[in-house]
């Protein structure tokens, strides 16, 4: 089965690779090579935030209880829409409605919903559809019309999972007519509207990710190439954050402004929103600061009483909607001077204009309304936005990320200066596997290398090409790969960046090293950082438990889920900040491998550093449940130069390796025994023993 299932997933079809290989797992829980394989196929089918949802209890009684209500009020006939795994059906079991029709499109949640109904002796209750409901037909799908329509399709602008017109096409296709005599048998959708609110705020982690902020870097001249970050264009709008857990908080810039109401049950309304709708805010601005981003939240109305919110200031399950304000939709100028550090005022009024188009909300343009800004300069602004931005290098916000950390850049330049002076090559050449866009090859070579590669994803070729030209550089000494099987020249010095900005390393790194180690380096060759050490520390966190498994069944409120979501937790969880995460130390940090990417190297053997095994031996400083062993990476580059993944000015996130629930907590003084192993580019940690 396990050939089968890989087949499977390399041709793409995913949800069916799923299934098989959750069988494989429940027919042999320690089925190494299927637990791997669900890993990667559980990053394409089960995002964290579908543990978070089913976590958070004020959610799932809020819900309860709306849909209670709704049955009270007579309601006879369900349609649960995106389903998953069927908990609001299960809700609505509960209150006594008899007609229930569960629709989801996912064949994967549709197998796990089928075990929760079966678990729950729901099976014979709960009719399950796996399909759309727009493409649900009656009678063929279901027998007739419904009178209410329970879902919770959205994501963090609201409108993105198409809830707009789903609901519309559900309206008037699934749901029985209003009957202006039966007013409480109308059709009814949970939730039936929402309140969305919109906040100008300062955040430098924010900041970081979305707006690269220098004009060059070291020997590199890049003032006339304008570099954009994807989100914020009409294919990526906006990005996700939990501001309640940034690095360095948030500042508010003013108070939240409601943007607009959104009504569920009219039909007319969702018609407007499916045609497209401009909507405007003027915010009063109460704080000086940088405008770095607007944040959005809703208020999600399940009936005319209850109400839940994506509030950051509640704790809840869902992150809020965040538009990077960038130079293509915020530039003014006052006094015929364009001002564009993104400085405002307190006492400002900043003028929002959104809209909704296919089902996604666009922040199009943030202006400042100062009473001072003449005509002739907003003139001014939008002619400086035009000719200063226009054709701009679009990345993606890790890169973005990379760039604007000058630390990690300084430190390499440093390193590889120090290499080059020490001679131990003569005519230097280097092979940059940076994967995304660098500009370290740049500044290497306006310093006189002979030459270089660049091996880099194809999206940034011309990119790389286009700052070379505008450095006056010679293209016959750079050359720009894709693959690492297309590099033919052979070079000095190997730099490569092996962690993800997620924080684990990237995939199949070290097989990819070790392969051009022997293809594309000089005998005398060297990789750049060489002696790479992993670090640890144990954690306990109620936090990670909730991104990474559903806790128990008290949680969806006394159903039977978790044994069956859990099939698809995660064992390795990345993007986590340890500096802001909640959670209590368990240990002091530990080192759980050390390797070398300069070992010698050996016509028998393949090098040491793509298989690897340790065991590490761990004291409990405190108390507590082992959740997981979070990691990070030590560095040394190059003769003493090191740096570290957990610095505080990093781009880079840490990882962890969830671990097994223990049926009692450890001890403090207890000893702890680790299985450390490396394979494949991937780390895993499995905890023996308490002594």
């Amino acid at each position: 089965m396990y050939i089968h299932e890989s087949i499977l997933f390399r041709l793409g079809y995913i949800e069916e690779a799923a299934l098989y290989i959750r069988r494989s797992i429940q027919i042999n829980p320690d089925y190494t090579a299927a637990r791997q394989n669900l890993e990667n196929v559980c990053s394409h089918l089960v995002e964290r935030w579908h543990f978070r949802m089913l976590n958070d209890v004020r959610r799932n009684c809020a819900y309860r209880i709306a849909i209670r209500r709704a049955a009270q009020r007579g309601h006879r006939s369900v349609l649960d829409i995106g389903s998953g795994t069927g908990i609001l059906s299960l809700f609505a079991m509960k209150a006594g409605i008899p007609e229930i029709h569960a629709c989801e499109k996912s064949k994967t949640m549709c197998e796990i919903a089928n075990d929760v109904f079966r678990a729950n002796k729901a099976q014979d209750t709960i009719d399950l559809i796996c399909k759309t409901s727009t493409d649900i037909l009656i009678p063929d799908d279901i027998p007739d019309r419904v009178s209410l329509i329970v879902t919770e399709t959205f994501d963090a602008a609201l409108f993105g999972e198409n809830i707009v017109s789903t609901v519309q096409h559900a309206l008037q296709n699934l749901m029985i007519p209003v009957d202006d005599d039966k007013e409480e048998l109308n059709p009814t959708v949970i939730p039936c509207g929402a309140t969305i609110y919109v906040c100008p705020i300062e955040c430098e982690t924010i900041r970081n990710k979305n707006r690269f902020l220098f004009s060059g870097l070291q020997n590199v001249d890049i003032a006339y190439i304008p570099i954009h970050c994807t989100t914020g264009s009409r294919v990526d709008p906006y990005t996700t954050e939990n501001l309640s857990t940034l690095r360095g908080s948030y500042k508010p810039l003013a108070d939240p402004v409601i943007l607009t109401k959104v009504n569920f049950t009219s039909f007319e309304e969702l018609d407007i929103l499916c045609s497209g709708i401009q909507w405007d805010a003027d915010v009063d601005v109460t704080k000086c600061g940088k405008l770095d981003a607007i944040a959005l939240w809703f208020d999600l109305h399940l009936d005319e009483e209850i109400s839940i919110s994506t509030d950051p200031t509640n704790k809840n399950c869902w992150e809020q909607a965040i538009y990077p304000v960038l130079p293509s939709n915020f530039c003014y100028c006052q006094n015929g001077q364009v001002q564009n550090n993104y400085q405002i005022r307190s006492g400002s009024k900043l003028h929002l204009c959104f809209t909704l188009e296919g089902n996604y909300l666009h922040l199009n343009s943030c202006q400042v309304k100062d009473s001072d800004i003449m005509s002739c300069d907003v003139e001014m602004a939008e002619n400086f936005v035009l000719q200063n931005y226009h054709d701009p290098v679009l990345l993606e916000r890790t890169e973005i990320s990379k760039l604007n950390n000058l630390d990690m850049n300084r430190i390499y330049c440093q390193a590889i200066e120090k290499f080059v002076i020490k001679g131990e090559s003569e005519n230097v050449s280097v092979l940059d596997m940076c994967l995304e866009l660098s500009l370290l090859t740049i500044q290497l070579l306006k310093q006189g290398i002979s030459h270089a590669t660049v091996l880099a994803r194809k999206e940034v070729h011309n990119d790389i090409i286009r700052i070379a030209m505008n450095n006056d550089l010679d293209l016959s000494c750079l050359f720009i790969e894709d693959n690492v099987r297309s590099v033919s020249n052979l070079h000095n010095l190997l730099v490569c960046d092996i962690i993800d900005t997620c924080g684990a390393l990237r995939q199949q790194i070290l097989e990819d090293i070790a392969l051009l180690r022997v293809t594309s380096l000089t005998k005398e060759g060297r990789v750049m950082p060489g002696r790479v050490t992993i670090h640890g520390v144990c954690v306990e966190s109620v936090d990670l438990q909730m991104d990474s498994a559903v806790i128990n069944d008290e949680v969806t409120l006394g159903f039977t889920v978790a044994k069956f979501m859990n099939d698809f937790q995660m064992t390795t969880h990345v993007d986590i900040d340890l500096l802001e995460l909640s959670h209590r130390k368990l240990s002091s940090p530990f080192e759980l491998l050390t390797f070398d990417l300069n070992e010698e190297i050996s016509e028998l053997h393949p090098p040491s550093f793509l298989k690897m095994e340790n065991k590490v031996k761990v004291v409990s400083e405190e108390t507590g449940q082992v959740t997981a062993v979070v990691y990070w990476f030590e560095f040394e580059l190059y003769d003493g130069i090191h740096f570290t993944t957990l610095d505080t000015v990093s781009h880079w996130k840490q990882a962890a390796i969830m671990m097994k629930p223990a049926e009692e907590p450890v001890l403090a003084g207890q000893e702890l025994t680790l299985h450390v192993s490396l394979e494949n580019s991937c780390l895993n940690i499995k905890m023996e023993s308490c002594v």
